[in-house]
């Protein structure tokens, strides 16, 4: 399941999903809103006037990305920083503030208070509509990699975290067995360093492909690391989850242009994975994700290429078990298992 990101829509009581485009200006000075507003529309923003003292408001209704606006007269920094985020809007729009050719010092009263930026109206109007419109865009891409992973298309790691917290609590309900994996990509820093990060990049996208496409729509699959990613495989058994992650570590190829120059390096692109299982394993998130850590470092300080569940490590010591299961999924420096064959 690759999980991109989307703007929704939502209700005012729920605070709305912001509008990526759309930016508020409370300021009191036609003229300067005037050509304020031709500058960042020919920037391709939809610019909504109002007023300094309602501003606040209609940005949450309307879903704002960014807001401009007069301080209003009494008003602190710190108030008016909170009008713009008390009824946590799901992502607070960019707060910039306009003054009259303010000193340093002000600007920094202001920037303390949390707002994003302090601009001078005075300043031509299409310098100040330039800083406006590479802030909005800036953070809509920012929002873009915490929802979603820039490199690969997958899930971030915080979507991948808030996932398998529901996962957990769905599987709970209904007592339905569930995995989840960490997966490493085995020799991937001599990868970088022989090949370059160009390269090394090409590999991550295609095992993010392949593990993506491998997987079934219900499942999770994100990027929680630099060559790290996360699985979440619904309904799954702990010998069903052995046998799926068998057949990914087989079926793993690198990309068709870097085949021989990967080959060169290693007999087979591989990866190593730790799987812990709810409910065998542990029945709440933190716990299931500690195991699946745990199984995954005892596998790569064993060998590495190798799948690990946590049932079969000494617990929390963090050790292979003591009579290791002749089942173990393990390849060896110059042969590999049946299993992995």
């Amino acid at each position: 399941m690759r999980l991109m990101p989307e703007d929704r829509v939502e209700s005012p009581e729920r605070a709305i999903a912001i509008a990526p485009d759309r930016v508020y200006i409370g300021v009191a000075d036609p003229p300067r809103v005037a050509a304020l507003t031709a500058e960042l529309e020919a920037r391709g923003l939809e610019v909504v006037p109002s007023s300094p003292a309602q501003v606040a408001w209609d940005a949450f209704i309307g879903g704002a990305s960014a807001v401009v606006c007069d301080p209003l007269v009494g008003v602190s920094p710190e108030a008016t920083w909170l009008a713009h985020h008390e009824r946590v809007p799901v992502h607070p729009p960019i707060l910039i503030v306009c003054l009259a050719r303010p000193p340093h010092a002000l600007i920094e009263v202001w920037l303390r208070a949390g707002v994003d930026d302090v601009l001078d109206l005075d300043a031509p109007a299409q310098a100040v509509a330039a800083r406006i419109a590479g802030r909005v865009h800036a953070a809509r891409r920012r929002r873009t990699e915490v929802l979603g992973d820039v490199l690969t298309g997958l899930g971030s790691r915080e979507v991948f975290f808030d996932r398998l917290a529901s996962s957990v609590a769905v599987a709970a309900r209904s007592s339905s067995p569930m995995s989840m994996a960490l997966v490493d990509i085995d020799g991937f820093r001599h990868i970088e360093r022989e090949l370059g990060r160009p390269e090394a990049r090409d590999v991550l996208r295609a095992v993010a492909s392949h593990l993506a496409d491998s997987l079934r729509r219900s499942d999770v699959v994100a990027r929680v690391g630099d060559d790290r990613f996360g699985l979440i495989l619904h309904g799954i058994t702990p010998a069903q989850s052995r046998r799926l992650l068998v057949a990914l570590w087989r079926n793993l190829t690198p990309p068709p242009h870097l085949a021989d120059r990967v080959a060169a390096l290693a007999p087979k692109l591989t990866f190593t994975a730790g799987v812990a299982c709810f409910p065998d394993d542990a029945t709440a998130c933190e716990e299931l994700l500690s195991h699946a850590e745990l199984a995954l470092e005892c596998a790569r300080s064993s060998g590495h290429r190798r799948v690990l569940l946590f049932a079969e490590t000494a617990g929390t010591t963090g050790r292979p078990a003591a009579a290791p299961s002749p089942e173990l999924l393990r390849v060896r420096r110059g042969r590999r298992s049946d299993d992995m064959a």
